[in-house]
């Protein structure tokens, strides 16, 4: 009796780009789905920290007979911002001396910690060095950005009427992040906008 020869079989190429394949898929998926796991995360940081910008600049406001400083949304208006909020009026990293001699105390804890990438410190909001002037990033790596507001009760100072101090959506002052896609400029409800994260609660 003669007994069958069994060979061992392999995988054929078909077989291996199949496989390949849906491996691929499978990353891919895991890949998109902690992509947005981490962004959605991300965007409950962003949130809280425009609270805490939000509520320390109602401080400062406060503070100085309602005159808020005048900034555009832009990049800058970061350092403007925490210029303000950090008493830190020279950019020096820490707050100014006042005419008593004291350290004033700031709005918001922000120092910049110094090291290899001098950044984040106080409440962990980041805070990076950029050419001798700091600006507050966002759980993005990209600047929060701030503008003043329509003033409902002050004359403008150009003439023309209420209203008219600021180019911003809310009575007092916006702050924004530019959210994950880092694009927009917080004025309106298009999609460069929509994954903005910000005070405003409605739009113009």
């Amino acid at each position: 009796m003669i007994m069958p020869i069994f060979r061992k079989k392999g995988f054929t190429l078909l077989e291996i780009l199949i496989v390949i394949a849906i491996m691929a898929i499978l990353a891919s998926i895991g890949w998109f789905a902690l992509s947005a796991i981490k962004n959605s995360t991300k965007r409950k940081t962003a949130a809280n920290e425009v609270a805490l910008l939000n509520a320390a600049m109602q401080a400062y406001k406060s503070d100085n007979g309602n005159i808020l400083p005048e900034a555009r949304g832009d990049v800058e208006s970061s350092n403007i911002m925490y210029k303000a909020l950090y008493c830190d009026s020279k950019n020096a990293g820490k707050p100014d001396i006042d005419k008593h001699g004291v350290q004033r105390k700031p709005y918001l804890e922000l120092t910049p910690m110094e090291g290899k990438d001098k950044k984040a410190g106080g409440l962990g909001i980041p805070v990076v060095k950029v050419k001798k002037k700091y600006y507050i990033l966002d759980p993005w790596g990209e600047p929060y950005r701030y503008r003043p507001g329509y003033d409902t009760e002050t004359e403008d100072p150009q003439g023309h009427g209420k209203g008219k101090l600021g180019d911003g959506f809310n009575p007092d002052f916006d702050i924004f992040s530019l959210g994950p896609d880092g694009r927009g400029d917080g004025r309106n409800n298009k999609r460069e906008n929509e994954d903005n994260i910000s005070n405003v609660t409605s739009w113009k």
